[in-house]
């Protein structure tokens, strides 16, 4: 494989024959050289694999944004919240891929002062093939299905609690 990593190339190998992306479309973004946007087969969430002009990798990125009544029951709940981030980190940490925590401009900022949790993926020239890329795909969309559910989870336990 070539250092120079395409558009084209990068499209060829997102594989919609697998039951795990519904359809593939391209953004337009002025800060990549390609963004496309992944539809999940499940339809609730979506993921990016994107090329920015200045970088010589792909992204592979997904943005949950905190639902705002899990925010004000994080403010008001400090075990709660304290036990969410714990559970929050065991899975994060072993996820393939990283996270940051992001508020409400999209700076890194604490669990505390989250307003969404970004997982991402790198993936350089050398290493870039279908199987990598798919495996890619598969672990950050894991990791947002996880992510939900534990929302869900805390959002059910704490509602039972009051």
């Amino acid at each position: 494989m070539s250092d120079e990593i395409s558009a084209a190339q990068v499209r060829e190998m997102i594989d919609e024959d697998q039951d795990l992306v519904g359809s593939v479309e391209i953004m337009d973004d002025s800060e990549s050289e390609f963004n496309f946007l992944i539809d999940m087969y499940n339809k609730n969430h979506v993921l990016h694999v994107a090329k920015e002009d200045h970088l010589d990798f792909i992204r592979i990125v997904a943005v949950l944004p905190i639902p705002p009544d899990l925010l004000s029951t994080l403010i008001d709940m400090r075990r709660e919240r304290t036990e969410l981030h714990m559970h929050l980190m065991h899975v994060l940490t072993n996820t393939p891929g990283y996270f940051d925590y992001k508020d409400e401009n999209r700076e890194p900022t604490t669990f505390e002062n989250m307003k969404e949790i970004q997982l991402f993926d790198l993936i350089y020239p050398e290493e870039l093939d279908r199987p990598r890329l798919m495996s890619g795909v598969t672990n950050i969309a894991g990791s947002v299905a996880f992510v939900r559910n534990a929302f869900l989870t805390f959002e059910e336990n704490t509602q039972s609690q009051t």
